[in-house]
């Protein structure tokens, strides 16, 4: 209901927050927007290849296809960030901080791995070479397997670790 009611009213807005955030928004929406197409399944088991390998003529032809969930995924963003940033100004003003980490690994089913599979260790498929996970402990007798694919340190290396500072 409020994507139909502020899509218009907000479509400047929203604008400026698509330009602004372009570098991430764009895969996500679009990202978001397949997987449900596909009934929600992870990316690796779309059962179209070509948007699967996050190839630019499927990027491009599913963009155009599902265009208004795609709008709707980003209007969402927005509004999920001028709510965040609202609360968060609000709770400042009241002496209210907030501390928090980045994630060091990203989940396999994301729209990170999915649109920047060159920067883990992914297959020719993209599927992960070997995935995170931790020895046996105190706590786990056989260890634990997270599933978090890995990065790939050389390639990120290439690149002048640009994901990582982005992020």
């Amino acid at each position: 209901k409020a994507y139909g009611r502020g899509r218009e009213k907000l479509a400047a807005e929203v604008e400026v927050f698509r330009r602004k955030n372009e570098r991430w928004l764009t895969n996500y929406a679009l990202y978001m927007a397949v997987k449900e197409h596909f009934g929600m399944k992870s990316w690796c088991d779309w059962p179209d290849e070509d948007i699967r390998m996050h190839r630019d003529f499927a990027f491009r032809a599913y963009s155009e296809k599902l265009k208004s969930d795609i709008d709707f995924y980003i209007f969402i963003q927005f509004l999920f960030f001028r709510q965040w940033n609202a609360l968060r100004a609000y709770a400042h003003k009241k002496g209210v901080s907030f501390i928090g980490d980045v994630p060091i690994y990203v989940a396999l089913d994301s729209a990170d791995v999915w649109s920047e599979p060159k920067y883990f260790q992914l297959d020719e498929n993209n599927l992960p070479v070997e995935v995170a996970g931790c020895p046996p402990d105190p706590f786990t007798e056989d260890g634990q397997l997270w599933g978090n694919p890995l990065y790939d340190w050389e390639g990120q290396k290439r690149d002048n670790f640009s994901w990582w500072i982005w992020r």
